[in-house]
């Protein structure tokens, strides 16, 4: 007999008030009962859908991607092609 987990469903009007309210992925995941990589996909799923959440910093201290640079760069070699 294999263990079931039963799977939290939280309506999106509610995670998007959460995760607008919040300060990190792990307070969403505290205030929803959620794993931090079920708030983080969800709320890249619903960013893919033109929803306008805001995006934490990287947890790791790390910068952002600055991706018109990185957009130059491939627009530059492909010029150069």
């Amino acid at each position: 007999m294999g263990t079931e987990t039963k799977k939290t469903q939280i309506p999106a009007e509610a995670f998007v008030r959460a995760y607008q309210a919040a300060s990190s992925v792990a307070e969403v995941s505290a205030a929803l009962g959620l794993k931090p990589a079920s708030v983080s996909q969800r709320a890249n799923s619903l960013r893919k859908q033109n929803v306008n959440l805001k995006k934490f910093e990287d947890g790791r201290g790390g910068k952002r991607l600055d991706i018109d640079a990185l957009n130059a760069t491939i627009e530059s070699l492909s010029q150069s092609d």
